[in-house]
């Protein structure tokens, strides 16, 4: 009576079941596969969605393709990007599952096959199945960053295969193709007669800074046959709007031929409502400050995993590996159990759920994959109950790194209970302070990484190292204010309790001097230093924010550097003054660091001092 493609097993799975077991038992659990936006507590997004309540929507206006102000709002922003497309080359969609739809059926006949990558996301199996499509995997190579292995897909095409599907940035291994992918990509599909199917949903989401070889978008090229999908889903984090689209390029003919098959299949289902449609032009421009939120969450719980890692020292049995975009981390654990077994015990030992590898196709056991999008606090605290677990059960050593520290000084590393609700509204006032101060500015380097990310990395850092005043946290997400955003000075001082703007005040520097003209910078440094110190309650909590704020920036420099960015040339500070300053500077964290964070300090400002060498031996 059914038809066999849609006779899937659906018998509960070891994952469901051992999470089901979990709750039964009436744990309290975190779960680190949350990606779903709206239960995040990004942003506010009522305004958003009372735009689909607007009158605009009361009169039914079916336009297969697309109302053409939606197609032409898509259009803006893709011309935001410098990519010129025609609206009349824009389809839009329901949601991109129902745009891989249009295209098995467009493209595939039964039994044909598309490439799809692994690991990659899980769904296209069902909707490769439903259009009794076959899909094929072609391997992404993990030792070399995920990148796509050419010749392995190049051999998995044959006779029946018509399309090769691009997750870029991948979902979850976060990598973006690079040119020299895509070129060969391209001609490979346009020599074969197949299509390029790109899912860029995760592609405003920047984890790390972009470099020159990275494909920004596949968007109006012209090799091959091009599809690119995108949606409300990601770009504006709501799901819940339903709409997607595609947006056609390639050979003239084939495009036209492509639209027009398009054109009566979207006319048989006429899926997409119109208020989300005729509202899409005012949601598109409203995303900048949505994806500034995810943005600094996801920057934020990457940085506190970072941290959680690195405090277990070099010998640490987790590795996080590398991710140039998206809203996941992928963790390599040791391969003494398998992903389900480590499953079941994080369950029982750390109440936290993370997803196996093998729901993205991973190809081996010694994977976990957790969301960047849950609350800071939470995400925060499961992170370093998991890392815990898998490394007691590793039988490596915990390190007890603050046993040198003197005991006045190790109280600012007491062991934090659960943050009172003052202290907890107290560091959200200042996030959000710090998150409206530097809206709008960018970290230098790249433009698509708002500044915000720096102050957030640095109080999440502070957290991650185990620091548990909520004075040096609060004032870890200020550091910047007074000396970028003066204006908001008049703010902090009625917000945050004198001990905050304190500590602020004494890791601000003074850039101007009493007639209006900038300092040098050798003598703001000095007059800070000095501050920091000073043999006080004051200099020690300002030193932590200090160390902060340093270590980010020497990371980030290496990594810029490592990127092409050449931002050493263009710094304030010249290269070999700010390897003098940071020098200087340990003399002071010494007072206050532990010996693991120390140890990275050290590590940030020897990467730092390659840099700077090969920067001078290129000058």
């Amino acid at each position: 009576m059914f038809a066999r493609r849609t006779n899937w097993d659906r018998t509960q799975g070891r994952f469901a079941a051992a999470v089901a077991s979990a709750k039964a038992r009436g744990a309290v659990l975190t779960d680190l596969t949350e990606s779903n936006p709206t239960r995040a507590d990004l942003f506010e997004s009522e305004a958003l969605v009372r735009e689909l309540g607007h009158p605009r929507g009361i009169v039914y206006t079916p336009d297969a393709l697309g109302h053409p102000e939606a197609r032409a709002a898509v259009c803006t922003y893709y011309a935001e990007r410098n990519i010129a497309l025609d609206p009349s080359r824009v389809v839009l969609t329901a949601s991109t599952s129902e745009a891989y739809g249009y295209l098995f059926k467009l493209l595939c006949e039964r039994g044909d096959n598309v490439l799809v990558p692994a690991p990659s996301y899980p769904l296209f199996d069902y909707l490769a199945a439903s259009e009794d499509v076959v899909i094929r995997h072609y391997p992404l190579i993990k030792d070399h960053g995920f990148r796509i292995d050419i010749d392995a897909l190049t051999r998995a095409v044959d006779e029946r295969t018509r399309a090769i599907l691009i997750v870029h940035p991948n979902n979850p291994t976060g990598s973006l193709v690079r040119r020299d992918e895509a070129q060969a990509l391209e001609q490979l599909a346009a020599e074969r007669g197949l299509a390029l199917i790109v899912d860029e949903v995760f592609g405003d989401y920047p984890l790390s800074e972009r470099t020159s070889d990275q494909v920004r978008s596949f968007a109006g090229r012209k090799t091959a046959l091009t599809f690119v999908l995108s949606g409300l889903s990601k770009v504006l984090a709501l799901p819940q709007l339903k709409l997607g689209w595609m947006a056609v390029s390639g050979p003239p003919d084939l495009v036209s031929e492509a639209v027009a098959r398009l054109d009566v299949l979207a006319d048989t289902y006429l899926s997409v409502s119109t208020p989300v449609q005729l509202a899409l032009p005012e949601l598109l421009r409203a995303r900048g400050e949505v994806q500034t939120h995810v943005l600094a969450r996801t920057h934020q719980n990457l940085a506190a995993l970072d941290a959680a890692i690195s405090r277990l020292g070099p010998e640490c049995v987790v590795r996080r590996l590398h991710a140039d975009a998206g809203w996941y981390a992928v963790l390599e654990v040791p391969r003494i159990h398998s992903d389900d077994e480590w499953i079941e015990i994080l369950l029982d030992r750390a109440n936290v759920i993370v997803h196996p590898g093998y729901f993205f196709d991973c190809d081996r056991d010694g994977f976990l994959i957790v969301s960047l999008l849950p609350k800071p606090h939470d995400f925060r605290n499961a992170v370093t109950r998991m890392l815990g677990v898998i490394t007691a059960e590793s039988g490596a050593p915990l390190p007890n790194e603050y046993t040198s520290q003197p005991a006045d000084e190790r109280a600012l590393f007491a062991a934090a209970p659960n943050l009172t609700p003052e202290q907890t509204a107290l560091l959200q006032t200042a996030r959000d302070l710090a998150e409206r101060a530097h809206r709008g500015q960018v970290r230098k380097g790249d433009a698509s990484v708002p500044y915000f990310v720096h102050v957030e990395a640095a109080a999440a850092m502070l957290q991650g190292y185990g620091v548990s005043d909520v004075h040096v946290i609060a004032a870890a997400y200020l550091h910047d204010l007074l000396e970028d955003q003066p204006q908001f000075a008049p703010e902090l001082e009625s917000a945050m309790p004198a001990e905050v703007v304190n500590i602020v005040r004494a890791v601000t520097e003074n850039k101007l001097d009493h007639g209006g003209k900038k300092r040098p910078k050798e003598d703001r440094f000095r007059e800070c230093l000095e501050r920091l110190l000073e043999a006080s309650p004051l200099a020690r909590r300002a030193a932590l924010v200090s160390f902060a704020d340093q270590l980010h920036n020497a990371r980030s420099l290496v990594e810029s550097e490592a990127r092409g960015h050449a931002l050493l040339g263009r710094l304030a500070t010249k290269p070999h003054q700010k390897l003098r300053h940071l020098a200087e500077l340990r003399n002071v964290y010494t007072l206050v660091a532990t010996p693991q964070m120390l140890h990275e300090f050290d590590q940030a400002v020897a990467d730092l001092a390659r840099c700077v060498a090969t920067f001078h031996a290129q000058a």
